[in-house]
């Protein structure tokens, strides 16, 4: 089968992680070259790759047989982006994609690094529509009735070891911030000490926090101690896939934005790829 043609706009570091990324993700991929842009002055990819703009872009892609062009500028100040000449490209039957856009298409990854609020602002990853936000609500009802049944006994013997141990409440209870700012309750199996937040200030919990209990230390690492949330997904305050719910109060402080930092998708759970990872959060 014919390899995709690609060229990369760009020679810098941007430009030399869109490579190497195809070139390790995807075997189809038949790198052309990198053409610098007007004002990268020290390029970052292999000097004999570079490819000498002799003439208009749209000509040298049609001269090159190239498919595909990734936009990789480092530097996006005013005359870097040759807009006319990218615009005919992709009139003329080759495709363009940004940096953002070709991480997402090639790895299904965002890259934090190269992010731009352009990119977010006019792209359509927020449009879930009826039907998307059917099927997930479907998903989440089904895998968290299944996922209840299974960990069942799992629940009830970290509730003895809890009750066993310490006096006090079963569940750990706190106000949440949701899909559109709305706050609800996220139940969780305590993991400290009833007084651990004694004077009503919310505290981050550090990696060797006195206020966890001995069972609190093992549910809190294999994560049992989110098990109860799955109550939460049932009555639709939480999805098994989305944003982590926060406090207000640490959306508020976390953020410049304050409120305006709520997201509006539905809240997850914790997913299962997470459940050995080290933490600090508030409890």
């Amino acid at each position: 089968a014919r390899r995709t043609r690609i060229m990369i706009f760009g020679a810098g570091p941007a430009a030399l992680v869109v490579g190497n990324t195809l070139r390790s993700a995807d075997p189809n991929a038949d790198i052309v070259g990198y053409v610098a842009g007007p004002n990268e002055r020290e390029p970052a990819v292999p000097s004999h790759e570079i490819l000498e703009l002799d003439d208009t872009l749209p000509r040298m892609a049609h001269r090159l047989g190239v498919d595909e062009i990734v936009v990789a500028l480092t530097e996006r100040r005013s005359g870097s982006m040759p807009l006319r000449q990218l615009l005919d490209c992709k009139v003329s039957g080759t495709k363009v994609y940004d940096l953002n856009t070709h991480f997402e298409k090639t790895l299904g990854q965002i890259r934090i690094d190269f992010l731009s609020a352009s990119w977010l602002i006019f792209g359509d990853g927020f449009n879930q529509g009826a039907w998307r936000t059917g099927v997930k609500r479907v998903f989440d009802i089904l895998s968290a009735t299944v996922l209840c049944v299974l960990s069942a006994p799992l629940m009830l013997v970290a509730a003895l070891c809890i009750k066993l141990e310490s006096a006090g409440p079963l569940l750990y209870r706190q106000d949440r911030v949701g899909q559109n700012g709305r706050s609800f309750t996220i139940a969780k199996f305590r993991s400290m000490r009833t007084d651990a937040e004694k004077d009503g200030t919310p505290r981050w919990a550090s990696a060797n926090d006195d206020r966890i209990t001995r069972v609190g230390h093992i549910i809190r690492r294999l994560r049992i101690d989110e098990l109860p949330q799955l109550f939460n997904v049932l009555r639709g305050d939480m999805s098994l896939v989305g944003p982590r719910p926060e406090r207000r109060r640490h959306r508020v402080l976390d953020h410049p934005a304050g409120r305006r930092r709520v997201t509006r998708p539905r809240p997850r759970q914790r997913p299962p790829h997470r459940r050995l990872q080290p933490r600090g959060r508030p409890r």
